[in-house]
């Protein structure tokens, strides 16, 4: 068998099965190293991904296809982003049912409607379509947050910021997603609901608890962690004066410093005794 018809014959093998392929001889394992073999397999792979990283293609397009296509791989577990990559999608957004009704009511997904188109620039500001005709766009920006588990983005939406977003990948499509307690973003058309149940809250991991912290300094108007960094006060701030500050742990170790008085005023608040 000459190496044309091996060639055409290793098309037509699973990427698993190369490798013992390789070892049969001196002219399989030619064939199986060619580039236009793996030329051919980055083809196949890569053909339904959404997205494949830049240095992967320059890699092929160099002639080192076999670079290209392992790195292509190695790259779907990477949940950071570039703010190129970041700003180069067009970004499709809903809120989760854990945003509260108000919030559901009014994103034409959850009646459905297609997801908000959302974009996001360089100069640091987002793009985002109106939820209806009655609330129309308002002012966000974005910037990166360098969590302790890894980067994240934040929003801040008319100046005040919301709870972080933790990046991940779509293992089948190679897209990436920000999600937060709230809301879901992907960098890829979002199916419409009931469309991908691997996209809906179902299946998506419940950050309530995760980012906890987060959801009750929010709730008590406080900067959140990320702000601490651009000079805000912060939830841990104040630690020099823990007289003035309620301590709360949660579950899973998380800790909030709460100024007492904003804490007083937020239970008063809630239970209607005074005004």
């Amino acid at each position: 068998m000459n190496s044309d018809i091996l060639f055409c014959v290793f098309k037509f093998l699973d990427l698993k099965d190369v490798p013992n392929c390789l070892r049969v001889c001196k002219l399989w394992r030619e064939v199986g190293n060619s580039s236009a073999l793996w030329d051919h397999f980055c083809e196949i792979e890569w053909k339904d991904k959404v997205f494949v990283p830049e240095f992967a293609k320059k890699e092929r397009v160099s002639g080192r296809t076999k670079n290209a296509l392992k790195y292509s791989f190695e790259d779907v577990n990477r949940c950071t982003l570039t703010a190129e990559e970041l700003c180069s999608f067009d970004w499709n957004f809903r809120f989760k049912q854990s945003a509260g009704a108000h919030w559901v009511s009014i994103d034409p997904y959850w009646s459905g409607g297609d997801p908000l188109d959302v974009k996001f620039l360089r100069d640091g500001t987002v793009l985002r379509k109106a939820m209806n005709s009655m609330i129309g766009p308002v002012p966000m920006t974005w910037s990166f947050f360098a969590h302790p588990s890894g980067q994240r983005v934040l929003l801040r939406i008319n100046g005040r910021s919301v709870p972080s977003y933790i990046i991940g990948r779509h293992k089948a499509n190679w897209g990436f997603t920000l999600q937060s307690c709230w809301a879901f973003y992907t960098s890829f058309p979002m199916p419409k609901l009931g469309q991908c149940p691997e996209l809906e809250d179902s299946a998506l991991p419940d950050l309530s608890l995760t980012q906890q912290p987060e959801i009750i300094a929010y709730n008590f108007d406080l900067p959140l962690v990320a702000d601490q960094g651009a000079g805000g006060a912060g939830i841990g701030a104040g630690v020099q004066q823990q007289q003035q500050y309620f301590q709360l742990t949660f579950a899973g170790g998380q800790v909030v410093n709460v100024p007492i008085q904003v804490f007083f005023d937020q239970q008063l608040d809630e239970d209607g005794n005074e005004e």
